[in-house]
């Protein structure tokens, strides 16, 4: 399928509205972290490394597949859903990667290793507001990563990651077409012919 201008200016709309919606309830993250585990709360080293950088990179991800999408899938949900499944069977494969069965199966790696980094840049900060309830002990001295809990682990870093991508997703179509009123290609093509006959 060839895409069209009218294509580019859609995937640029949609891109704009997941961008603005992920800024938004990261920058909450951080305010809700910041407020109600202040004693536990780290300030950044860097702004650019640590904030503005991982939502690069999420954001030229989304801008890749959204454009892959369009071109090759012709169901709207499909498209829409692609980025956060693709994240998904990511984030799994960097946690079976992970799984070490000396001693008893845990998740180990180094914080040097590309699965972590990966999930360092794709994480959430309001995800990560998770650990105020439930903080993650483990063994995170020269370059180590190994939680103590793996179940635990899995549950934040693939689960809550993983459904805040869904979510993202979900409320980035809701407020594209609240706004915009943007229906899928085939809705528009049937409402057409149902108008001429």
């Amino acid at each position: 399928m060839k895409l069209t201008g009218k294509d580019f200016v859609n995937i640029a709309r949609i891109s704009m509205v997941w961008l603005l919606l992920n800024i938004f309830l990261n920058i909450a993250g951080l305010f809700i972290s910041k407020t109600f585990g202040e004693e536990s709360f780290t300030y950044f080293n860097s702004i650019l490394w640590e904030f503005s950088l991982p939502l690069f990179y999420q954001f030229l991800s989304f801008v890749v597949i959204t454009i892959v999408a369009e071109w090759f899938l012709s169901s709207f949900k499909l498209r829409n859903y692609l980025f956060p499944a693709l994240q998904f069977v990511v984030f799994n494969l960097i946690f079976l990667f992970g799984l070490k069965f000396s001693g008893g199966i845990h998740f180990e790696s180094s914080f040097s290793s590309l699965g972590i980094k990966y999930m360092g840049n794709f994480g959430q900060y309001l995800v990560d507001t998770f650990y105020l309830i439930y903080p993650a002990p483990g063994n995170y001295d020269n370059g180590m990563f190994a939680p103590y809990s793996t179940g635990m682990f899995y549950l934040h870093w693939v689960i809550l990651y993983s459904a805040y991508y869904f979510m993202l997703s979900w409320l980035t179509s809701v407020t594209d077409k609240f706004f915009f009123g943007v229906a899928d290609k085939k809705e528009i093509i049937a409402d057409t012919e149902t108008v001429q006959n």
